[in-house]
């Protein structure tokens, strides 16, 4: 799992505008382990000071905010990483 978040990270970090880039681990279902979720997330420093957080905190910001990502956004960045990890795919090859 290491190289691929950090490939990850190093896709969100060349991708975007990004000031940095979280990576983080949630486990929960009902307050127990159960399931894992891998998060990174590209973070500016607009955004940490629209939410005047950083780091979980701003997390927890955003969500209580009902912060979401635009879905054609989302698409599209979806579509350049794909490339990106392609590209990875072929350099190591």
């Amino acid at each position: 799992m290491g190289p691929l978040l950090r490939d990850a990270a190093r896709a969100c970090s060349e991708l975007t505008n990004a000031d940095q880039v979280y990576v983080c681990l949630w486990s929960h279902a009902d307050r127990r382990p159960g399931h894992i979720h891998f998060v990174v997330q590209p973070v500016t420093a607009d955004v940490m000071r629209r939410f005047d957080a950083h780091g979980p905190a701003l997390q927890v910001a955003m969500f209580s905010n009902g912060e979401q990502p635009d879905a054609q956004g989302v698409s599209a960045f979806a579509a350049q990483a794909r490339s990106w990890f392609s590209g990875q795919d072929a350099r190591h090859a």
